[in-house]
Parts: C-alpha cells; sequence; structure tokens
C-alpha cells in the first residue's frame, strides 16, 4: 500500500469482512473472558481449530498513467549547459500543455548538475575536465491513458531525450483491494469447507483473519534513453494500459465443533 492512510483502511476493510463472515455464521458478540479463565480454558482443552490460506484476484483497468520525461544536456560551462536544457524543457513543457495537460500535472522531478571528465587524459590535477551536463526530468500525470504514447512523441520531438519510466494506477485502488479481498475470505471459506467435510466435522465459526499480502494494482514500466527526436511522419509510440489485477491473500482460522 502506498500510504499509512491506505494501509489503516485496509485494516477496517479485513475487519468489516471479518464481522460480515461471523455474522453470517451466526456468532454473537460476548464480552472478553478474564486472562485467568483464558488460561484455565486452554489448558483444559486444546482448540479444534482448521487454518486455510485464500487468494482473490480483481481485475481493472487503469485510469492514470504517470511519466517521467526528461532532458539532458552537455555544454563546455556549467551556465550554457543550463541554459540549453531550459530553453529544451520550456519547449518540451509548452507542448505537453497544448496537448491538454494542466501545468499543475507537469512537476519536476528531479534537477542534476554534473561535472564530465574525460579520464583517457590526465592533467597535473587529475582528468581532463570537458564540460557540465545538466538533467532536468518532470512528472506528467494524465488520465488520458489511451493518449500516452502521442504524449511521448510529442515531448521527445520538442526535444526530451530520456523516458524515465511509466507507471499505470487506478484512482481507486482501495475499491479494487476490497473486492480481492472479498474473493479472498470466500476461497479461504471453501477450502475450510472442503477440509472440513473430509474430516467429517463441522465448521462453527471464525477465530481470525490475517492478511498475508496485497500485490498491485500498480504497472510500472521500463527506463528508456530516446537518443535523437521522433521524426516527422514516424509511426506513433505504442503504449497499451491493458488490465491492472490485484492479488489479496489471507490466513482465517475455523473453529470446529
Amino acid at each position: 500500500m502506498s500510504s499509512w492512510s491506505d494501509r489503516f483502511r485496509f485494516a477496517l476493510l479485513v475487519a468489516a469482512v471479518l464481522a460480515a463472515f461471523a455474522a453470517g455464521l451466526g456468532i454473537a458478540r460476548r464480552p472478553a473472558p478474564d486472562h485467568a479463565a483464558a488460561v484455565a480454558g486452554e489448558a483444559g482443552a486444546a482448540r479444534r481449530l482448521i487454518s486455510v490460506v485464500g487468494e482473490g484476484r480483481a481485475v481493472a483497468r487503469p485510469d492514470t498513467a504517470e511519466l517521467v520525461l526528461g532532458v539532458e544536456r552537455q555544454a563546455p560551462t556549467a551556465q550554457e549547459a543550463i541554459d540549453q536544457n531550459a530553453r529544451v524543457m520550456d519547449a518540451v513543457v509548452e507542448v505537453l500543455v497544448g496537448e491538454g495537460i494542466p501545468r499543475d500535472k507537469i512537476q519536476t522531478a528531479r534537477f542534476d548538475l554534473s561535472a564530465v571528465y574525460n579520464y583517457e587524459r590526465q592533467t597535473r590535477t587529475g582528468p581532463e575536465l570537458v564540460g557540465y551536463r545538466v538533467s532536468n526530468t518532470v512528472r506528467v500525470v494524465t488520465d488520458r491513458v489511451d493518449q500516452v504514447g502521442r504524449l511521448i512523441d510529442v515531448a521527445t520531438g520538442a526535444g526530451a531525450n530520456t523516458v524515465h519510466g511509466l507507471r499505470f494506477t487506478v484512482r481507486d485502488g482501495l475499491a479494487v483491494q476490497k473486492a480481492a479481498l472479498d474473493l479472498a475470505v470466500q476461497n479461504a471459506r471453501e477450502r475450510a469447507d472442503a477440509a472440513a467435510a473430509a474430516a467429517g466435522v463441522e465448521i462453527t465459526g471464525i477465530l481470525s483473519v490475517v492478511e498475508e499480502g496485497v500485490a498491485g494494482p500498480i504497472y510500472q514500466g521500463e527506463r528508456m534513453t530516446v537518443r535523437e527526436a521522433v521524426p516527422a511522419g514516424a509511426s506513433p509510440t505504442p503504449v497499451l494500459g491493458g488490465e491492472l489485477e490485484v492479488v489479496v491473500r489471507v490466513r482465517v482460522e475455523f473453529s470446529l465443533d
């Protein structure tokens, strides 16, 4: 999960699912026994239970894309490198805005200035200094998932020469995770019912539900480097959002008669 608040909300979902299944089994809430009574009960007889792992999978189409575009330029002096990079990045931002991306959805992600040395040619003070390199990247967020390929093309056409990754997500990821959680608990109950039937016993309630893992819904692309601008008339860059899958695993302990 991406944040503490998401983890807390998801923990509440687990508790809600547990309560729903407990209600379905007709389990009434009782005051918790005192510690001494609990210890005595466990000492008197071992708990009869069955523990199973359930898995649920939910699929969603991405509705948000995050693209990190960059401009790298090298020049003999630091100021020249900065100026050249700024002119190109300004052009990249303008074409993105022209494509309908709001300016508040374009954010500087990183800015680097570094010296470039020729280590094959040594001077009295060390490797020969040949210039300075500036790298400036911006993070672009859009809900036009089907237009990501075009955004890459227009940005590279304006001078961007790095694409540092592509990330597809679902805005309401918690809803997809809840759907997967419901399926995971149902799957655990089905497995427990099958095992109990084979053993000739009956399930009487739920003792615990523990989340063992949540994966998704995020697709992370790889870093690409564009060496030159896309020529006019070139084929558009194919970028397919596809589907995102969320997988939830839970361990459920059921009490037996």
